[in-house]
Formats: structure tokens, sequence, C-alpha cells
């Protein structure tokens, strides 16, 4: 019976193979899938709730081409499910809320609320996801970009 041994070269190969199949392991295991985004709207109010969404940052970005605001929503190290890419705009028109739209920007799910005016809003995690509480009829005081 003859063993080939190269030293300890093949047992840092091992324990290097090891480290990389726990890290991959450890990122989809982490990694969360967008299932739905969805637009409730109430007297006063809409409700955006973004399925499968858990670890998020908020950024206010000035208008653009359609002189909407947006307030964009990252959810990163997330992917749309299936990979599939959503319909390019969810149409709101109500109080300052004008649409929703969801990209997928690499490795994260971004999902824009367009917005007339910045209005009032908070942002909760509801255990199966993201909503976003928007005042519809209500505008901001200050300027997001002055608060912070």
């Amino acid at each position: 019976m003859k063993n080939l041994n190269l030293g300890p070269i093949t047992g840092l190969r091992k324990l290097g193979m090891a480290l990389v199949l726990v890290a991959c392991l450890a990122i989809s295991a982490s990694a969360d899938i967008v299932h739905n985004v969805t637009t409730t709207e109430g007297p006063d109010w809409v409700k955006v709730h973004i399925a499968g969404a858990h670890s998020y940052n908020v950024k206010h970005l000035p208008p653009g081409n359609a002189d909407y605001r947006s307030i964009a929503v990252d959810i990163h190290g997330a992917s749309i499910a299936g990979g599939l890419e959503p319909k390019a705009a969810l149409p709101v028109n109500f109080g300052l809320v004008g649409q929703v739209r969801v990209r997928q920007m690499g490795s994260t799910v971004r999902v824009y609320i367009d917005v007339i005016n910045w209005p009032e809003y908070k942002v909760v995690n509801t255990g199966d996801g993201v909503t976003v509480a928007i005042r519809a009829f209500m505008q901001r005081r200050k300027d997001p970009a002055a608060m912070y």
C-alpha cells in the first residue's frame, strides 16, 4: 500500500478548503431573500412592506429625471426571490407617494419609494420583513439631508 504524503501543504490545503466552505455556508445562511414588495393605503397613510428583508439602511436621494425624490431602503446581502426583476414601477399616486420601484444592485436589493416631497415616515422591522409606514399627507418640517 502506497501512501503519497505531500507534507504540511496538503494539510494546509484541506484547512483552506474547509474555511472557504464554512465562509460560503455562513454567507448563504445570512443572505436575505426579498420575496415580495407590497403597498397598502389607508385614509391618510401608505405602507410599503418588504417581505423577507431584515437588515436595512435608509437613504434619501435627491430629485431625479421625473422630479421625484426617493426614500431608498437598501437590503444588504440580499437577492430578489428567483433572481427575477420586478416590473418597472408599482404606481401608488396617493398623497406625497408617487410610486415604488425595486432593483437588484450587486448583492443589495434597493427599494425606491418615490415621493413628491419628503413625507413623515418610520421604518419598522416586523419580524417577517421591513415596513415603511408613510403619512401620505404630512410633509416633513425639515429636509432629511439636513437631519444627518
